[in-house]
């Protein structure tokens, strides 16, 4: 006899915030993949700052399940970016299962306030798995935010992918590039204007690896297209709103927020310039028969 087609059933989310996951009748075993937030950027009155790191990628199969019962989800934010200037950008929240598996969020780059002193970038998350005798898991660490070298600012760090890690933001000089993300991470993001602001980075996409994101092109005059890291796997592209010409052909500023799900925001060089915020994460729940 021919066997029946069966569709996988699916529970996706991807709005940060806290929800219950009551396992349906029949359910024994499932499979879960999550992304962490992406930090939010630097900013500083007048120099430079850093990147803010991306969020990390978790997959397990065969997680045992019971049904009836109900299973608490956090999917984390994505860090707002520094708006004035001397508070560092904020940490990516984590995206959990229950406990069970855990994607961090990368932490958020770091403003110099007064100081033109170099910065380290926010680290890109890693991963935590609390499961005994599963074997079949894996993902990646979020890239780590880019440094800032003077006033040229770091760049936003990619999410993780599904076996590799995040591409690290530009390390910046003047145009240097984002890396590459791997095993379908997001890549990276680089200065896209004179002033030395930094995209953000890419994201990575929740329905299995696809193409490594590629690192962005860092230049005087690039522009953000060019300069942000690209999302891995299927991910959605960081946008920006409001980028200022000023009359010399350098495009400056604007509010940014990183590839989905899970990039970094980039460094910024002035708060009036604008911010660069990292993307939240996500959660799928996979089943099949």
């Amino acid at each position: 006899p021919t066997v029946p087609d069966i569709d996988t059933i699916e529970w996706i989310y991807t709005e940060s915030g806290f929800y219950t996951w009551t396992c349906p009748e029949n359910i024994t075993q499932i499979s879960v993949v999550a992304v962490g937030g992406g930090g939010g950027g630097g900013n500083s009155p007048s120099y430079g700052s850093s990147g803010g790191g991306g969020g990390g990628l978790i997959w397990v199969n065969n997680i045992t399940v019971v049904p009836d019962t109900d299973y608490l989800i956090t999917v984390g934010a994505g860090g707002q970016g520094s708006t004035d200037g001397y508070i560092h950008g904020e940490d990516g929240g984590d995206t959990d299962f229950n406990d069970l598996l855990i994607a961090h969020g990368g932490k958020g780059g770091k403003s110099s306030g007064t100081s033109n002193t170099n910065l380290t970038g926010g680290d890109g998350g890693q991963r935590t798995i609390n499961l005994s005798n599963n074997t079949t898991y894996g993902g990646g660490n979020g890239g780590n935010g880019g440094t800032n070298l003077s006033d040229w600012c770091g760049g936003g760090g990619g999410a993780g992918g599904y076996t590799g890690n995040g591409g690290n933001g530009c390390v910046n000089g003047t145009d240097d590039n984002g890396q590459d993300g791997q095993g379908g991470g997001g890549g990276g993001g680089a200065a896209y204007d004179g002033f030395g602001n930094s995209a953000p980075g890419g994201g990575v996409g929740i329905y299995g690896q696809g193409t490594n994101g590629i690192g962005g092109t860092g230049g005087y005059s690039n522009g953000f297209t060019a300069s942000a890291g690209k999302s891995g796997s299927g991910g959605i592209e960081a946008i920006v709103e409001g980028i200022i010409n000023d009359g010399m052909n350098y495009p400056y500023g604007g509010i940014s927020t990183a590839g989905k799900y899970g990039g970094g925001g980039g460094g910024m060089t002035n708060y009036l310039n604008g911010s660069s915020n990292g993307a939240n994460g996500a959660l799928r729940i996979i089943y099949h028969p």
